[in-house]
């Protein structure tokens, strides 16, 4: 899960599992990105967060397709047996 907050002076987002922290960023705003619309700003932190934690995402979606792929390999060994 990851939440976020924005604020007039800087930005933060958390990175979550089981209601443990894994990981958190923070940052300031940066002159240009002063003036956008909450929404944006929301958008522009979730991006930035998503980029730098990319590897503990890419490390999940590796375990689930290993896992995936692991049953269906246990499938196919019990349609043989049978």
């Amino acid at each position: 899960m990851v939440y976020n907050d924005v604020s007039h002076k800087g930005l933060g987002c958390v990175l979550m599992q089981h209601e443990n922290v894994i990981s958190y960023i923070s940052r300031k705003h940066k002159p240009n990105k002063i003036k956008y619309p909450i929404y944006d700003i929301k958008l522009v932190i979730v991006v930035f967060a998503l980029n730098i934690w990319r590897h503990y995402i890419y490390i999940y979606i590796y375990i689930y397709i290993y896992i995936y792929i692991e049953r269906e390999r246990e499938r196919e060994r019990e349609r043989e047996k049978c």
